[in-house]
């Protein structure tokens, strides 16, 4: 009766202790594919924005631009979103600090006039 017990105890700790190991398996498995997701987010995300900024920049000239205010929403709301998503974490430093240096230039003409203040 004591070597039955013994072996249904030895056995429910090894599957104690497979079942944890499973798990823990399991588990860095699930934290490794939610990394490559938000690698894949982190991408997409720039991939949009800045092809929403070259729209945004290539239709006409710079002095046209910050004079039509619908341009000016579309832009400055673009910027708030970028600028969400960077202060979030999902959009690293360094491409939001190139963003903001495509900013800058913005406001100097091609003969380096200042646009806007």
């Amino acid at each position: 009766m004591i070597a039955i017990e013994t072996i249904a105890l030895v056995i429910a700790i090894l599957s104690l202790v497979v079942s944890t190991i499973y798990n823990a398996y399991q588990t860095r498995q699930s934290s490794k594919a939610y990394l490559l997701n938000q690698q894949i987010e982190r991408g997409n995300a720039i991939i949009h924005f800045n092809s929403k900024f070259a729209e945004l920049t290539s239709k006409i000239n710079r002095e046209q631009q910050f004079g039509d205010p619908d341009w000016a929403n579309k832009f400055w709301s673009l910027h708030a979103m970028e600028f969400y998503f960077f202060h979030h974490g999902i959009i690293p430093e360094s491409i939001y600090a190139l963003w903001m240096m495509d900013v800058a230039r913005l406001y100097s003409s091609q003969n380096k006039v200042q646009i806007r203040d």
